[in-house]
């Protein structure tokens, strides 16, 4: 004869509480995750801006001159500022042909495209220690 409390399993709020706590836990890790899938997006933004900065100081220094301004926007277009006459995207993109990065040179909308970012700048700054490049 079976006792009427002796069934095995789980209650209804035992499987509510569960469910609440997954629910918390999912809560906590999807921002968390989402901020590091974002830092990940902004290195390999900034490893690839850092082939377009090789390739224009490259191409400023056979023409004698200094970038003081990189201007990356996700349309494709790229402006170079130099003390001297400037470096146009022709010039970049025939340096790129003989460097084994000629695909991220060639395909500027590639580096910040399907990202919340419309453009990347690199200011020269005061002196090397100030330069960086800005997402924006």
């Amino acid at each position: 004869m079976k006792k009427f409390g002796s069934k095995s399993g789980f209650t209804l709020v035992e499987l509510i509480v569960v469910i609440a706590i997954l629910g918390i836990l999912a809560g906590i890790a999807v921002p968390a995750y989402s901020g590091y899938i974002k830092k990940a997006q902004e290195a390999k933004i900034y490893s690839e801006l850092s082939i377009i900065q090789t390739a224009a100081q490259s191409v400023a220094v056979e023409n004698g001159e200094v970038v003081t301004k990189i201007e990356v926007a996700n349309t494709g277009a790229i402006t170079v500022t130099t003390d001297g006459t400037g470096i146009d995207e022709g010039d970049i993109a025939t340096y790129a042909t003989n460097v084994s990065d000629a695909g991220v040179i060639n395909n500027w909308s590639q580096v910040i495209s399907g990202t919340d970012y419309t453009t990347a700048t690199w200011n020269a700054g005061t002196d090397s220690s100030d330069a960086a490049w800005t997402l924006g």
